[in-house]
């Protein structure tokens, strides 16, 4: 029992160095590239290896990871403050497509916050229709009054 425990203990120890490696790694990279990390011209090549599924070493893969979960994130955040209906099969990497797209026909708006441009997109792609019912516990001025029982 004592010999599985050490084992486990020995594995645990190296999985704990081994992310710790990689994190350096990370920072390492980070802080000789680019200054704006969070610019679509940070975040877009990765996105790219996404789309086609490219995953040839584990900072590729981690980047990738950052353009999708972002996408994600503002895709969520938007479809939750009403201001993205997309369509209920779509797919994250559909929405990472749309979001290619917009950015790619817009060269000069590369240097721009990778999320503000992500918004930007998926709000022009999956507008959300303008309802003239009121919202919940709010009465329009033009709404029948409420029956006396």
């Amino acid at each position: 029992m004592a010999g599985l425990a050490r084992a486990m203990t020995t594995r645990a120890a190296a999985r704990l160095v081994a992310v710790a490696c990689f994190m350096a790694a990370v920072g390492a990279a980070g802080a000789h590239s680019e200054t704006d990390t969070n610019s679509a011209n940070v975040i877009m090549p990765a996105c790219e290896g996404f789309l086609a599924h490219k995953d040839h070493d584990l900072l590729s893969a981690y980047r990738q990871g950052i353009c999708a979960g972002e996408v994600q994130g503002v895709w969520a955040t938007a479809n939750a403050l009403g201001r993205v209906c997309s369509p209920p099969q779509a797919t994250v990497g559909q929405a990472v497509l749309v979001v290619m797209r917009f950015i790619n026909a817009r060269p000069a708006r590369m240097h721009e916050p990778f999320s503000f441009l992500a918004l930007e997109a998926l709000t022009t792609a999956w507008p959300c229709k303008v309802t003239t019912r009121p919202s919940a516990g709010c009465r329009s001025r033009d709404a029948a009054p409420a029956l006396a029982p």
